[in-house]
């Protein structure tokens, strides 16, 4: 499992799972970062087109899903509560047709799991506590994450198109805009993908 890749290879692999940020990953396993995160991003990139990498990758996600007694189903349903948050559940109409926000204690667990917080005002005069602002978590970002844990090893890596030269020369924005079309040729292959029993 994994004995041909180096230590650093390894490193990586553990690092990567973290955060799936390949960039911040070859820094902290050791790789040169250069001037600028470009080289960094670049190595990233390179090791995440390589088979072995992505094998064990798959092997490290597991392993840290195992080591925190999760289920990988458990963490899905955890994204998609977020990325699917319905804003429209948080309030209630009364008999009377005016519309409230439901206590607290009512909040079904799926809205209540796409909360980031909540700032609650207190009156000095009688003490009592009225909701002032709540924050959902980031949607884009739970969906971005709720993708690449579904298709971590299905995603497509248009480095490949480009010459080591050619990618050590693009600016950090360039690299975002290749991760990007790279994130979006996966969905359009899922789609494309025949479904079970078709």
């Amino acid at each position: 499992m994994g004995s041909d890749l180096t230590p650093r290879q390894a490193r990586f692999c553990k690092e990567y799972v973290v955060d799936l940020d390949a960039t911040a990953a070859c820094e902290r396993a050791g790789y040169s970062v250069g001037p600028t995160r470009n080289v960094a991003a670049v190595q990233g990139s390179r090791l995440l087109s390589a088979a072995k990498i992505q094998a064990r990758i798959a092997v490290e996600h597991r392993r840290l899903l195992s080591s925190q007694s999760l289920r990988a189903s458990q963490v899905l349903d955890e994204l998609k509560c977020l990325a699917f948050a319905d804003l429209r559940r948080l309030f209630i109409t009364s008999d009377d047709g005016k519309v409230r926000l439901r206590n607290i204690t009512e909040l079904p667990l799926e809205v209540a799991a796409a909360i980031s917080s909540i700032d609650v005002s207190v009156s000095s005069g009688d003490g009592a506590s009225s909701i002032s602002r709540i924050r959902l978590h980031d949607k884009t970002r739970a969906l971005d994450l709720l993708l690449r844990r579904l298709m971590p090893e299905t995603t497509i890596h248009m480095h490949a198109a480009f010459s080591p030269a050619q990618l050590e020369l693009m600016s950090e924005s360039q690299l975002d805009k290749v991760e990007e079309a790279s994130r979006l040729l996966a969905i359009v292959s899922d789609e494309l993908s025949p479904v079970d029993g078709e």
